[in-house]
């Protein structure tokens, strides 16, 4: 009998153990840029590029012009944006959005995190409250705090595309003209959404200059394949939320840090294309 109690009770202490160490491992997934959350960057400038089967712009009435060549002034592939005055704190993205309506959430309570440990003091409970929504349609950078929208069209020239596979990809990143491969401006990352609203129902995917080789489906149909509109029949309107996401690490630590903050601007290039 003694033997069975000593027995269950080490069970329960291992039981215990396990349970303290997934509550730490909980409280590390957030709190480390909840310690950051007073930190601003310089913020960040964006090009979005097409490749030459597709026009873009971040005007209605410039992507439905009959002139190739007045598109953007002389630009119809390339579209760029820069927020230099803007100034943002790190976020996270969270697809709840009955809760999180801007799909971005933050930590309310950065006095509890330990700045040593960059977690919760003990006997302290993290809490999150959802980024404020601030779309603005009219195709003009919309800031806050947390991130910046974009509002880009997309359409053919020549003629209608049909059952295509449009996706997006992060094909440069600098500071300074230096591409960025290590610090915390490797967090800078980019929802996508189609149409003008931010929705469960809209939204495509997250790419960050950490995973820069991975690229985005932008339809969501079966197989992704869908129809690309000819510019003077319509076109494709996407949401570009840039922010900088605090949640993203490498080897179990953030990119987001203490030892590593560089409130640099970063220059992001983004390019749609067609799959082949």
């Amino acid at each position: 009998m003694k033997k069975m109690n000593a027995t269950k009770k080490l069970l329960i202490s291992s039981i215990a153990s396990l349970l303290l160490a997934i509550v730490a491992l909980g409280s590390v997934s957030f709190a480390w840029f909840s310690m950051n959350k007073e930190t601003t960057s310089d913020g960040m400038q964006l090009k979005v590029e097409a490749t030459e089967n597709l026009i873009i712009s971040n005007s209605t009435t410039e992507i439905a012009k009959t002139d190739l060549n007045s598109i953007n002034t002389d630009s119809p592939f390339v579209v760029t944006f820069a927020t230099n005055n803007d100034t943002y704190k790190p976020a996270t993205h969270d697809s709840t959005y009955a809760t999180f309506p801007a799909g971005l959430k933050f930590v309310t309570n950065p006095q509890d995190v330990d700045p040593t440990t960059g977690v919760a003091k003990s006997g302290q409970t993290l809490n999150v409250s959802g980024v404020v929504t601030n779309v603005n349609p009219s195709g003009n950078p919309s800031s806050q705090d947390y991130y910046v929208d974009f509002i880009i069209y997309i359409a053919s020239f020549a003629k209608e595309m049909t059952d295509v596979k449009l996706k997006a990809q992060i094909i440069s990143a600098t500071k300074n003209a230096v591409e960025v491969t290590s610090g915390s401006l490797m967090a800078t990352s980019i929802d996508f959404y189609a149409g003008t609203s931010v929705s469960a129902a809209s939204f495509r995917g997250t790419l960050n200059v950490a995973n820069k080789a991975s690229s985005l489906y932008l339809f969501n149909t079966s197989g992704n394949v869908d129809d690309v509109p000819y510019n003077q029949d319509g076109y494709l309107t996407f949401v570009l939320r840039c922010y900088f996401d605090g949640a993203l690490s490498s080897g179990g630590t953030a990119y987001i840090n203490t030892a590593t903050l560089d409130t640099s601007t970063v220059s992001l290039t983004v390019k749609f294309f067609i799959e082949d």
